[in-house]
């Protein structure tokens, strides 16, 4: 189901701003990471292999939503640019809206309050 329903929210999110699946996780990760990210710790946080990373930052570096740093020691840092911001501040309310419409509408306060437990558990046991 998390397959299904993330399919069904990311091409609401594509429709309404032209922005990927793939390019809504980079712009929200890197929102939330205060702007900026080392591009090897977007890797591991995405689960994403280095080489599907390093193409999706390219494209988005061509569209203006990302800017990459030179490489230094610690790995190139990628930098969400205005154009990023803005496009994810146009996203972010079609994100809440679908995961509402084609998820949490269906659930009870206690079925929420048991998918935060669950989710928990699975959090601590993955470190």
């Amino acid at each position: 189901m998390a397959e299904v329903i993330s399919s069904l929210v990311a091409q609401q999110i594509t429709a309404a701003t032209g922005l990927s699946a793939a390019d809504f996780a980079v712009l929200a990760h890197l929102r939330a990471s205060g702007g900026s990210k080392r591009q090897r710790d977007m890797q591991t946080f995405l689960g994403w292999d280095k080489t599907r990373l390093s193409h999706q930052v390219t494209r988005m570096e061509g569209r203006g939503l990302v800017a990459k740093d030179a490489a230094g020691a610690d790995g190139p840092e990628v930098q969400l640019t205005t154009e990023g911001r803005r496009r994810l501040e146009e996203a972010l309310p079609v994100h809440q809206v679908n995961v509402h419409k084609f998820f949490a509408s269906h659930l009870a306060p206690e079925d929420i309050a048991a998918l935060r437990l669950v989710a928990q558990k699975l959090q601590d046991a993955i470190g």
